[in-house]
């Protein structure tokens, strides 16, 4: 399997919500007021440029989406097993 740049990965979020909004008939600007972002936030994750997680979830509610994330988040529940016993350290120094 070839996994994908970070890059690669924004340009393929950006072109899927792009596509999702045309389907949908919503203007940039409806869907900016729909999630309640800036117009410009929905151009950048069209073009596959960096915006803020919140944002981004703000947007995939708007268009309808957000089952996606919830789709995400429940193959990675954590439970009380994936710890272990003892108190994770808080701090790692790096060793010299």
């Amino acid at each position: 399997m070839l996994l994908k740049t970070d890059g690669e990965i924004l340009q393929d979020l950006g072109l899927r919500a792009r596509r999702k909004r045309l389907e949908r008939e919503i203007s940039q600007m409806d869907l900016a007021e729909r999630a309640g972002v800036h117009v410009n936030t929905v151009r950048s994750l069209e073009r596959g440029e960096d915006i803020r997680l919140r944002m981004l979830i703000a947007i995939l509610r708007a268009l309808g989406e957000a089952e996606e994330i919830e789709t995400i988040l429940s193959k990675q529940t954590p439970t009380q097993l994936d710890f272990p016993a003892r108190p994770l350290r808080q701090r790692i120094r790096k060793r010299a």
